[in-house]
C-alpha cells in the first residue's frame, strides 16, 4: 500500500492537497469565498435546490430518480473548490460527503425525530428549541437545510452508534485526529471500496432487503475481493489522477506561455516603435543641417530650430 501512496503523491492535485490536509473542514481554510471546506462542500451540494445532492443520490425525496454520476459530481465539486483557491483530492471529499450523509445527517435526523415523538404536541420552550438546533448543527452542520433535501431518505449502510462515546468524527482533523483521520490515504482507499459496493444500494433508494440479507457464507472469500477490489479502484484512482494532473499541468504551460507570447509581441511593438521614432528624428535633423548650410543659419537659429524637431519627435 506504501507504494500505491508514494504514486499518489505524484499527482499535482495531491501535492496542494498536502498543504491542506492538517486544516480542519471546519474551520476556514483561505478560500476566496471566506468559507470552510464544509460549508463549501454543503453549499455546493444544496444550490439550486439540492440538484447537486439529489444527482449525486440518483433521485430525490418524492421518489423521482435521476440518471447521473457520482464521479461527475465528485469533480465537479473539486472544481469547485479549487475556483476558490482551495485544493483538496476528490477522494477526500468524496469521503467527508459519504461521511456527512451516511453518518453525521442519519445520527442528526434519529435525534430530531426522536425529538419531535417525544413533543409531539410541539411543547415547549424557546431555549429548549433553540438548544435542540443547536445540538443538531453540531452533530450535522445546516442540518434543517440538508433535511429539505434529504428528508428521511438511506444514503448507506446505517451506523451503529455508540451513545455512551462522544462522536469524535463531529470535529476531526486531516490528519490529526486518531479516529477521525478520514483523509488518510489509505483508509481513503477503504472508504472508495466501501462507497462503490454501496453505490448499487444508492441508485435503488437503498431497499432495505439489501439490509437484511444474510452474511456471506465464506468471510475468506470476502477479504479477498474486497482486496481485489480495492487495488483495482485504487489503481484507477492513481491513473485517473495522474491523467487529470497531467492536462492541468499542459493548460499552466500554455497558458504560460500565451501570456509571455503577449508581453514579448507588445516588448517588440515598443522597441519597433522606439526605433521609428529614433530614425524619424536623426533624418529631420540631417534635414535641418542641410537648410542650415544652404541659409547659412546662425547658431542661434540651428540651435532653435534643433530644439523645435526634438520637441516634435519626442515630446517636450
Amino acid at each position: 500500500m506504501s507504494n500505491s501512496n508514494s504514486e499518489i503523491s505524484l499527482s499535482t492535485e495531491d501535492n496542494h492537497a498536502i498543504k491542506n490536509e492538517y486544516k480542519t473542514w471546519y474551520k476556514h481554510d483561505g478560500g476566496k469565498d471566506g468559507l470552510t471546506s464544509m460549508e463549501r462542500l454543503q453549499q455546493f451540494m444544496l444550490m439550486n435546490g439540492g440538484e447537486n445532492l439529489n444527482m449525486y443520490l440518483g433521485g430525490d425525496k418524492e421518489g423521482r430518480t435521476f440518471k447521473s454520476s457520482k464521479v461527475t459530481i465528485l469533480n465537479k465539486c473539486n472544481q469547485y473548490f479549487q475556483e476558490q483557491g482551495v485544493y483538496r483530492t476528490t477522494a477526500q471529499i468524496k469521503s467527508r460527503l459519504n461521511n456527512l450523509l451516511t453518518k453525521q445527517y442519519g445520527e442528526a435526523y434519529r435525534v430530531w425525530n426522536n425529538s419531535i415523538k417525544n413533543n409531539s404536541n410541539d411543547e415547549g420552550s424557546t431555549s429548549e428549541k433553540e438548544g435542540l438546533e443547536s445540538e443538531l448543527n453540531q452533530i450535522c452542520p445546516a442540518f434543517f437545510q440538508m433535511e429539505n433535501v434529504m428528508d428521511n431518505r438511506k444514503t448507506g449502510s446505517p451506523a451503529v452508534c455508540d451513545t455512551t462515546k462522544p462522536m469524535e468524527w463531529i470535529h476531526d482533523e486531516d490528519g490529526e485526529q486518531s479516529n477521525g483521520d478520514d483523509d488518510n490515504t489509505d483508509e481513503e482507499s477503504a472508504e472508495n471500496s466501501h462507497s462503490s459496493n454501496n453505490e448499487e444500494y444508492d441508485s435503488q433508494n437503498d431497499n432495505m432487503s439489501v439490509l437484511c440479507s444474510p452474511p456471506p457464507k465464506s468471510s475468506s472469500s470476502r477479504k479477498r475481493r474486497r482486496v481485489d477490489v480495492e487495488y483495482k479502484e485504487l489503481a484507477e484512482e492513481v491513473t485517473r489522477q495522474l491523467n487529470e494532473s497531467s492536462v492541468s499541468l499542459e493548460a499552466k504551460i500554455e497558458r504560460l506561455y500565451r501570456e509571455k507570447l503577449e508581453v514579448l509581441k507588445d516588448d517588440l511593438h515598443i522597441k519597433r516603435e522606439r526605433e521609428f521614432i529614433h530614425r524619424k528624428f536623426e533624418n529631420m535633423m540631417k534635414a535641418v543641417a542641410e537648410l542650415a548650410k544652404v541659409q547659412n543659419w546662425s547658431d542661434e537659429k540651428v540651435q532653435e530650430q534643433t530644439d523645435d524637431v526634438y520637441n516634435k519627435t519626442y515630446g517636450s
